[in-house]
């Protein structure tokens, strides 16, 4: 039986996205810039829209329009001198499709590809459906997710910020489960899923909008991670590490990729997640006797300096960017994550191989 790899199959994914509304009339296969088909609209019809419309409809950056017109041809098809080029109904039409085979896991060569490939009358379908043949109602004043990336966010990054804005789970696991398979736990969260969080808290703070986003977001990250961890080869042995919030903080997604990065060195891990009281966290400690307890705090309400001392004796490392290096004191504090698991790998192991290495009380 022949099985497909990963590039192939999100290859066929994408190809599926275009074949579902393309019915292939002889002729009208796109190869290069856009043709010139009776359906196509004039540059002053008023269905035409601006490059900052069509990014506001989309929620894509104009200069990632920008950039697709450039490097795949995905542009305006019509262009009038002296005047601004616009986009028509079918140029829109191409556009979604890219959007689609990106949040498909398809390479932006390979969406583009596709897009550029749509007969005259599955984009004109497509617009209808989408409401392209109608005058535009005015553009929303909220941004689009990927304008809040950075500016040299990868096409992986944006695939998953278009997918996390559309709250299009499937193709959020997708892309996520893709970019760990590709590059790492860890790699993957500092690369790809942190600049998506970071750009749905700005795309908040700036407008107000998209808690949404942020919770469909983190609860995909969170499954993914859950399925590493529960994959991870090798068997368990010894003391556990402790993996928790501090009181009061509700962030807990850094454990989570703690977890995954722990669990796939057959490091056992209690996990507990985000918020945990005090009394409930001193009975975890308790009765779990970890080899070592790693407290998250990000925000500076939680990071309780005497949180330390109100526990039992334990080795304990603090971990986020609130914690202050001086308090309390003789616990280890760290700030970047890859900090953070070694410091609990080399704790976790037994006295001969980590040489006795203590943190904390």
């Amino acid at each position: 039986m022949h099985v497909m790899n990963a590039p192939a199959a999100r290859l066929a994914q994408a190809g599926a996205v275009v074949s579902a509304a393309n019915r292939v009339h002889p002729g009208c296969m796109r190869t290069g810039s856009a043709p010139q088909v009776p359906g196509d609209r004039h540059p002053d019809s008023e269905l035409t829209q601006a490059v900052s419309a069509v990014a506001a409809r989309l929620g894509i950056a104009p200069a990632t329009l920008r950039t697709w017109d450039r490097r795949y041809g995905l542009g305006p098809s019509q262009h009038t001198t002296g005047r601004h080029r616009r986009y028509a109904p079918d140029d829109v039409a191409r556009l979604i499709l890219m959007t689609r085979g990106l949040r498909h896991g398809a390479a932006p060569a390979e969406a583009a590809r596709y897009a550029l490939q749509a007969d005259a009358a599955a984009l004109a379908a497509l617009a209808a459906e989408a409401g392209l043949d109608k005058p535009p109602s005015p553009p929303m004043d909220v941004p689009g997710l990927p304008e809040f990336l950075p500016p040299a966010a990868s096409g992986v990054v944006v695939a998953l910020a278009l997918a996390a804005q559309a709250l299009d789970a499937r193709a959020m696991q997708r892309q996520l489960i893709d970019s760990i398979a590709d590059i790492g736990v860890a790699e993957a969260w500092e690369t790809v899923i942190r600049p998506v969080l970071g750009a749905t808290g700005a795309r908040w703070a700036a407008t107000g909008v998209g808690v949404e986003v942020e919770h469909a977001l983190s609860e995909c990250v969170t499954s993914v991670l859950s399925r590493v961890m529960l994959e991870s080869t090798g068997e368990s042995s010894g003391a556990a590490v402790l993996l928790a919030s501090a009181p009061g903080e509700f962030h807990c997604l850094p454990l989570r990729v703690l977890g995954a990065l722990l669990a796939q060195q057959a490091v056992p891990v209690i996990l507990l997640g985000g918020d945990i009281p005090l009394p409930a966290l001193s009975a975890a400690v308790h009765t779990g006797k970890p080899a070592v307890v790693f407290l998250w705090a990000q925000m500076d309400r939680s990071a309780d300096p005497h949180l330390v001392d109100q526990l039992p004796d334990a080795r304990y490392v603090l971990g986020g960017p609130a914690w202050n290096e001086a308090s309390p004191a003789e616990v280890r504090v760290v700030r970047r994550l890859t900090d953070a698991h070694d410091a609990l790998l080399a704790l976790a192991q037994p006295p001969d191989t980590a040489g006795g290495q203590r943190s904390g009380r």
